[in-house]
């Protein structure tokens, strides 16, 4: 078992290291929502796109793998997605953008450090966006797809595998 596990280990480890180095849509996400937002709000982005990560993993150990060597669905899901980060970059492009003096930027400042924290419903839309972020990219449906054919032969290898990937 000791000698499963240090497989696992150490098949699962460069997966999780290529990911933390990688850089995706949920790189510039966490970095465009840390910088707009604050380091707060980024950590939130983060936990919704891990959350995202992990309903990935599930449906790829309940099944959605065999469904996916299906050409008609890859293509399906490939479109739609593509289609939906399209329509979210032009969105996001034209999206006017208000211009903040330095007197307001100040005002802002003041107004968050006096409510100390973020308010209930912030913290789940943050969440939120990243897990949807996430959840349409269809990168992030290829990438665990793809890696669960090594994943392991009994559903406790792969959760191991996966849980080390996420861990790393």
């Amino acid at each position: 078992s000791r000698v499963m596990l240090t497989s696992i280990l150490f098949k699962a480890i460069p997966f999780g290291l290529a990911l933390a180095i990688s850089r995706g849509a949920a790189f510039f996400g966490i970095i465009q929502t840390s910088l707009s937002k604050g380091f707060k709000s980024g950590i939130l982005f983060a936990i919704g796109i891990a959350m995202s990560d992990m309903l990935f993993i599930a449906l790829c150990l309940w099944g959605l793998s065999g469904v996916m060597e299906n050409e008609m669905a890859r293509k399906i899901f490939s479109i739609v997605g593509g289609v939906v980060l399209i329509a979210y970059g032009i969105y996001t492009f034209f999206s006017k953008r208000a211009h903040v003096s330095e007197k307001q930027k100040q005002q802002v400042l003041a107004t968050e450090k006096a409510e100390e924290g973020l308010k209930t419903t912030s913290v789940l839309r943050t969440i939120s966006k990243g897990f949807l972020f996430n959840f349409i990219n269809p990168g992030a449906w290829v990438l665990w797809l793809g890696i669960m054919p090594v994943s392991g032969k009994t559903l406790k290898e792969q959760i191991l595998f996966f849980l080390s990937i996420l861990c790393t």
